[in-house]
């Protein structure tokens, strides 16, 4: 269920009820207020097994990337008229919304899942970008590439004019993403070096992941993990 309440008022009042997944990760309401996006973190393999199984038996690992994730859900509600709307993406992580336009909002399908307790790159990952609408969630557009894995953290910053998505990719790289047209404007490494290959198999996460965060002019971001801290010009990298 989803309740909302004043901080100047004792009390809650229920929005919506019902069924949607039992690893929810993240709540987000637009800047105008009316609409409500929940997403669903689901990191379950359809045939998860062991890690001692994936190192042991080829066959399995096959079975494995043939056989998926199961997809997770994503809620969007609206709180005028209280409709809500169902989505399905591989791992559903993060909302953020768009700077300029308060209805826009782009949401990480980040195509991970745990194979024992390890996080698993399944494949590449993805961002969708909606308009929320009376009539429900209409897709404008989606970035994605072969080398977009895992993504951590996106987030919407004003640079020079123009909209950007910093994303973090699993294990050491920053993308810049347009938010305009959903295309790259400029990749940015930042040091960290593992080989990622999923053609076979989900592969196992060896390093941490990281977060990001612009400045307020859109000419810096800082990067930070459990092993770093760093400040990244956009421009020079």
């Amino acid at each position: 269920s989803i309740w909302k309440s004043r901080l100047d008022r004792k009390g809650a009042e229920r929005v919506w009820q019902g069924a949607l997944g039992d690893s929810l990760h993240q709540l987000a309401v637009c800047p105008a207020h009316r609409y409500v996006v929940l997403t669903e973190l689901g990191l379950y393999l359809k045939e998860p097994g062991s890690c001692a199984q994936r190192k042991q038996d080829q066959p399995y690992r096959q079975h494995l990337k043939e056989t998926g994730i199961l997809p997770s859900r994503v809620l969007a509600l609206d709180l005028q008229t209280s409709q809500t709307w169902r989505l399905s993406m591989s791992t559903a992580g993060h909302v953020e919304f768009d700077p300029e336009d308060p209805q826009v909002c782009y949401i990480s399908g980040h195509n991970i899942g745990l194979v024992g307790p390890k996080i698993a790159i399944c494949g590449p990952a993805l961002i969708h970008k909606f308009r929320l609408t009376e009539q429900g969630p209409q897709l404008l557009g989606t970035f994605s590439r072969p080398d977009f894995h895992r993504i951590t953290t996106h987030t919407l910053f004003r640079h020079r004019g123009n909209t950007l998505i910093g994303v973090t990719g699993y294990p050491g790289t920053i993308f810049l993403i347009h938010a305009d047209s959903m295309t790259l404007f400029k990749t940015i490494e930042i040091g960290a070096t593992e080989r990622i290959d999923t053609s076979v198999s989900p592969h196992i996460c060896q390093l941490d992941s990281y977060g990001i965060a612009a400045s307020a002019d859109g000419e810096t971001f800082l990067v930070g993990s459990s092993g770093s801290f760093r400040r990244v010009d956009l421009s020079t990298g």
